[in-house]
């Protein structure tokens, strides 16, 4: 029997993220156990496997096959490790239990009779223990903890209608819903997983009451697969990158009608429906561009009659200001696509674009297969869940860097009209007013240096991806790890920048690092490794070392390397050593470099 096209789609290793997108739209028609198991069979070879522990009170080894496949749907591998009904007591108890090996992660799926009991009191003291639990497992433990917790079937609970949740079993689940809410804002690296949102609506066909009561088998197979969806995602975000630029069509995309034809006060952008679904979506966009996502333009228009858009229709929710860059014209959509890539400085593989036109997004599937591509169709009430759907922008926590990343692009467009303007770049360098804080790693930062050794390409020494985890491990051991947080006159970059040093003999080893692209050009590299050689003339080391890897768009690291005076030691040409007896590398004269006083800056 021939392959299916989503078979030959999946074997296509340059077309993934095409076949991700196709097996979800397949699961999404008929979420049964039948059709995760067949198609767990037709999934493409492992890459890399990520470890995971799932612990849980009631039955969920059963999760296994809905978990895999929705991990490769999610962009990842995993390799889940269940231990059920007590054990996960024990496990959160000793952790040292969950070894052999360690996993990535830990997962924890809670019901309401194994949190609360069944006493009489609605068992309104029962959390307490289980916080405390969670508590001391964190204390033991740095692997990342991710909580959820639901009742047993909902039918089992009765309630006065006129009371609501103030009473009873169902004030006892609220309160124990807020502890873990109020412990995963305490500790690091705990995270919620909103167990009751993901299954509310769906509970006749989410959870097995006769299961449930035979041998604890709380969820349906449909309850598997919402449950194993949402684990794929939180999880998933520790180990793929998030997607960076959102680049949108205008026509029955942004507003309903073509304003070439319909006119700026003719198209649907107002209280007439369809014009409220537009504009939700819209808030939608803002809110992704509040998370760090760049959003862009790329539409069959006159650019004149899409800036009319945003000037004259008071109600429009997005500003021209909060798209980083556009392509208005009649070209080839994919085209231009690759002209916005060039310019925001990106690679395709970051890009997501959104058509409510078949025939574009059908082109840029084919042309551009890195692209992850959403069709919007012509519902736009269901354009945000859509968007969304695709995983693309899922992260755990935004940070200060992620919210400020699309205004520091604005700000790189002011800093290239006074580049252009100064005439020469020492010029220029001075008239920035740069100013580069370099810190030992803390707990605020540690986050932002994993998503910058995990997620930088351009300049990245070593290509190495470590958790969180392993991070957390480094630090206070034999390596020193730093981050770099740079500002100009035009505002802040936020942290650019992770460095470790490995103190070996009479050297110093330049074990890691990373310089986000939004900072290149500054020469943060060149302060950073200034401020490598003022620890190693510290230290008495006569050398500094740096292993670097090779990729496929890290080609500025050697050119950087060689340029500040090292010169390669092996015949790869992979290690390169800067020897100190002239005194070592100088610090760029533009930038200001701020450390602590126990730590020097260079000369």
């Amino acid at each position: 029997m021939s392959a299916s096209p989503l078979e030959t789609l999946l074997c296509d290793t340059g077309r993934q993220t095409e076949a991700r997108a196709r097996l979800r739209s397949v699961l999404d028609e008929a979420p049964t156990t039948m059709n995760y198991m067949q198609w767990l069979g037709r999934l493409p070879p492992a890459d890399t496997v990520r470890q995971v522990a799932v612990l849980s009170s009631f039955t969920v080894e059963t999760m296994a096959p809905f978990l895999d496949v929705e991990a490769f749907t999610a962009g990842w591998w995993v390799a889940p490790r269940f231990m059920q009904y007590g054990e996960w007591r024990t496990a959160l108890a000793a952790p040292e239990r969950l070894s052999e090996p360690t996993p990535e992660a830990c997962v924890v799926l809670l019901h309401g009779d194994a949190v609360l009991g069944s006493e009489d009191d609605g068992g309104t003291a029962g959390i307490g223990w289980v916080v405390d639990l969670l508590r001391g497992f964190r204390q033991q433990s740095t692997i990342p903890l991710f909580i959820g917790l639901l009742a047993e079937p909902p039918a089992r609970h009765a309630l006065s209608l006129g009371e609501g949740p103030a009473e009873g079993r169902p004030r006892a689940l609220a309160m124990a819903q807020d502890s873990l809410v109020a412990l995963a804002l305490e500790l690091d690296d705990v995270h919620l997983l909103d167990l009751p949102a993901w299954l509310g609506g769906e509970n006749s066909e989410v959870f097995d009451e006769r299961g449930y009561l035979n041998n604890l088998s709380l969820l349906t197979g449909r309850g598997m697969a919402v449950v194993a969806r949402g684990i794929a995602r939180h999880v998933g975000c520790l180990f793929r990158p998030r997607r960076k630029v959102l680049v949108v069509d205008l026509d029955d995309t942004l507003w309903g009608g073509i304003v070439g034809e319909d006119g700026v006060d003719g198209i649907a952008l107002g209280e007439v429906w369809p014009g409220p679904a537009y504009l939700a979506f819209h808030r939608t966009l803002r809110d992704l561009r509040r998370s760090g996502i760049l959003l862009a333009i790329c539409s069959k228009n006159e650019e004149a009659d899409a800036r009319a858009v945003f000037e004259r229709r008071p109600e429009i929710i997005l500003a021209w200001d909060d798209f980083s860059a556009y392509r208005i014209n009649w070209r080839n959509k994919a085209e231009n696509l690759i002209e916005l890539a060039e310019e925001l400085g990106l690679g395709l593989d970051s890009f997501v674009f959104v058509d409510d036109s078949p025939k574009e997004c059908d082109l840029v599937r084919q042309a551009l297969p890195m692209v992850e591509v959403v069709e919007l169709g012509k519902r736009p009430e269901a354009f945000s869940d859509q968007l969304l759907a695709c995983q693309a922008f899922d992260v755990l926590r935004v940070t200060r860097e992620d919210a400020i990343r699309a205004e520091s692009y604005r700000h790189e467009q002011k800093r290239g009209e006074i580049a252009a303007l100064a005439g020469n770049l020492d010029t220029f360098y001075r008239s920035m007013k740069l100013r580069l804080s370099i810190r030992p790693a803390e707990a605020r930062t540690l986050e932002r240096i994993h998503k910058l050794l995990n997620k930088t390409n351009q300049f990245n020494l070593t290509l190495d991806r470590p958790t969180l985890d392993e991070i957390r491990r480094r630090v206070g051991t034999d390596s020193h790890i730093y981050s770099a947080e740079l500002r100009d006159r035009f505002g802040d970059y936020g942290i650019i920048a992770a460095l470790e040093l490995n103190a070996k003999a009479n050297q110093l080893c330049i074990a890691n690092m990373a310089v986000s692209c939004r900072a290149l050009g500054c020469l943060v590299e060149d302060s950073l490794l200034a401020f490598s050689s003022a620890q190693a003339h510290a230290q008495g080391a006569t050398a500094l070392v740096a292993d670097f890897v090779p990729g496929p768009r890290n080609s500025q690291v050697p050119e950087a390397l060689r340029r500040l005076g090292f010169s390669t030691a092996t015949e790869e040409g992979q290690r390169f050593v800067c020897e100190l007896a002239d005194g070592g590398i100088a610090k760029p004269p533009h930038i200001a470099i701020e450390t602590p006083r126990d730590i020097g800056c260079g000369r």
